[in-house]
């Protein structure tokens, strides 16, 4: 019931566009899956996903699973659930390319599902109190591309929120 689309991750030649698989490089591939309705949203919500794997790959060494997909599914509970290789992904994510709105917080949650892929596989928690760390990983590597994207007064700006919203949590 699903379709799938390919993003072409890493090097390319300048008159290659963004989307196109070329030859053997299925491991510099992102599938991704969705409805078939939603295809064109699905399009629009994953465009930053190559540049943000071809950034992940130059800042933190080569993925470590042979291939990464992400699949849109309805009625998930959560927002996103990852997993070795797989993200899945709740479709309410899913926006129009006419809407603005949605991107920068959909990015933020494509992005740390991607980092999480490194983070989760390199760190181990030992215990559940350790958890922290992974997510604080994958957190501190998708806002590094932040930084490269949007620029560092945006990075500044998206640190200060966080950090506000960690102090008016931590009560006590």
């Amino acid at each position: 019931c699903f379709e799938s689309f390919v993003v072409f991750t890493g090097p390319k030649e300048e008159d290659e566009e963004d989307t196109e698989l070329r030859g053997d490089d299925v491991n510099n591939a992102v599938t991704i899956y969705s409805h078939p309705e939603d295809v064109e949203w699905a399009k629009n919500t994953t465009v930053i996903t190559n540049k943000a794997m071809d950034f992940f790959l130059k800042e933190y060494g080569s993925f470590p699973f042979s291939s990464y997909a992400i699949v849109f599914v309805r009625y998930l509970v959560c927002q996103t659930s990852n997993f070795a290789g797989l993200s899945v992904m709740s479709s309410k994510l899913l926006y129009p390319p006419n809407m603005i709105e949605p991107m920068f917080s959909v990015t933020d949650v494509i992005l740390k599902s991607i980092a999480t892929q490194w983070a989760g596989i390199n760190i181990s928690p030992q215990t559940f109190n350790d958890m922290w760390c992974t997510i604080g990983i994958a957190g501190f590597m998708a806002i590094s591309f932040i930084k490269k994207l949007m620029g560092a007064n945006e990075f500044r700006y998206r640190l200060r929120k966080q950090m506000d919203k960690v102090v008016a949590e931590d009560v006590g």
